[in-house]
């Protein structure tokens, strides 16, 4: 196997450089991604044909179907086998006016790990962006919609990456001092018993509070109203919009004025219909084309920090076992996410990452899923020893479908390490460990 996988990795850099396998920043500029420019190039070569260059490329679209729905921000540590193709994909809703950061991190720098964010759209996955870089990778949300995030290295390389994915907000918060815990009336709220819908949101702060530019653009006008009082409207420089700042108990700037982040425009009161209500900023976002549009998603700015993971690394890269007397297998990290299914004591897994309190799994099957982290322990010592029955099947891998299936006349006892549905993965002194069907 060892001899096989080295005569792929020399001919596969072969013929890579022959043709070019190296992608500059011309390329990566290309409408075509790092992931599509890289699957042209095993074409081209004819490594999809081959058993290991399908597996890779079913990987990497088996991933998108299974993607792990996860909350932001979200971290996770990845271990990657170079043995065998994989991928990993997380699905994340997004908003309209939020930055979406990723920061990936490589062990290995010499491998190319492909990023690629699809949005989904009527089930279809429709590519936004990709990269084969490390480092920080940020993009606007411009549309509420649920987004995908999928990691493959190369083919025949691994090794563990750090993936961090936050949520920012696209532009300053308009109110000196004060963050998204301040805003205490929301988008869409009803006004004057049901009769409208706010268009925007209340930050409360003591009279007097600056009132400051989210961003650089330009005033566009400076007027009085009856349900906002003094009120500025600023139009944001390239942004495709205007914010609207209402009940401020002084205007500072004039209209036509330039001005950038930060720059105060007002001070914060209670003008207009807001008379009876305590001081604060009525803040809207109002788009060119389409109107009023919640600006709480771009502002918000206090997010929960990153849950830390306590996941021991040293798990993975190896087999593991369940060591309680029974593991619930979930479909997300999470107490609440939907029971794949459940595992009895040692029961064999592969832990393929690790985030917060839980570790990503495969199991023999290929089914994948989360597991608590405190609910398994590395396989380093058989937990008992069997006769082997006459006519006993072996399988050289696990498998239900017999295609594998061997018999040996001159074993009479092996040792189980593991087991898992009907099988036990055992260790034999001259053939190595196989699956055994249990008697």
């Amino acid at each position: 196997m060892k001899t096989i996988k080295i005569f792929y990795i020399i001919l596969f850099s072969a013929l890579l450089a022959s043709c070019g396998g190296s992608i500059g920043l011309k390329r990566l500029l290309e409408k075509s991604s790092p992931y599509q420019q890289y699957l042209t190039s095993l074409r081209e070569v004819a490594l999809t044909n081959t058993a290991m260059g399908k597996d890779w490329v079913l990987a990497g679209e088996a991933s998108l179907n299974s993607a792990s729905s996860v909350n932001l921000p979200y971290q996770e540590i990845v271990y990657f086998n170079p043995e065998k193709p994989q991928a990993i994909s997380l699905r994340y809703p997004v908003q309209e006016g939020q930055v979406i950061s990723i920061d990936l991190d490589a062990t290995n720098r010499t491998t190319k790990i492909f990023l690629d964010i699809f949005k989904l759209s009527e089930g279809r996955y429709e590519p936004l962006a990709g990269s084969d870089t490390t480092g920080i990778i940020e993009y606007e949300v411009k549309h509420d919609e649920t987004h995908i995030l999928r990691l493959q290295p190369e083919l025949l390389r691994g090794g563990q990456v750090d993936i961090k994915v936050e949520v920012k907000p696209s532009i300053n918060f308009p109110v000196a001092g004060k963050n998204s815990k301040a805003v205490g009336s929301f988008f869409g709220a009803p006004r004057d018993g049901g009769a409208r819908p706010h268009q925007g949101i209340d930050i409360f702060a003591p009279r007097g509070t600056p009132v400051i530019a989210a961003t650089k653009g330009r005033v566009s006008r400076v007027t009085l109203n009856r349900l906002g009082g003094k009120v500025v409207f600023l139009s944001g420089a390239d942004k495709g919009f205007s914010m609207y700042y209402a009940h401020l108990d002084s205007q500072l700037v004039s209209t036509g004025q330039r001005v950038k982040v930060g720059d105060t425009l007002g001070l914060v009161g209670n003008t207009g219909n807001a008379i009876t209500t305590p001081p604060h900023l009525h803040f809207g976002i109002y788009k060119f084309t389409s109107g009023a549009v919640d600006p709480y998603p771009f502002v918000k700015n206090d997010f929960l920090p990153l849950e830390t993971i306590v996941a021991d690394t040293a798990q993975f890269n190896g087999l593991n076992t369940i060591n309680s007397v029974k593991a619930n297998i979930r479909i997300a990290p999470d107490v609440n996410a939907e029971i794949l299914t459940t595992l009895p004591q040692n029961s064999m897994i592969e832990v393929l990452g690790g985030t917060g309190k839980w570790y990503r799994i495969e199991l023999p099957d290929g089914t994948l899923g989360f597991v608590y982290h405190t609910l398994i322990q590395k396989m380093e010592a058989p937990i008992k020893k069997v006769p082997v029955r006459k006519g006993s099947d072996f399988f050289n891998r696990f498998s239900d479908s017999g295609l594998y299936a061997m018999r040996f006349s001159d074993l009479d006892s092996v040792k189980v390490w593991a087991t898992f549905d009907s099988l036990q993965y055992v260790e034999t002194r001259e053939k190595g460990f196989l699956w055994m069907k249990n008697s």
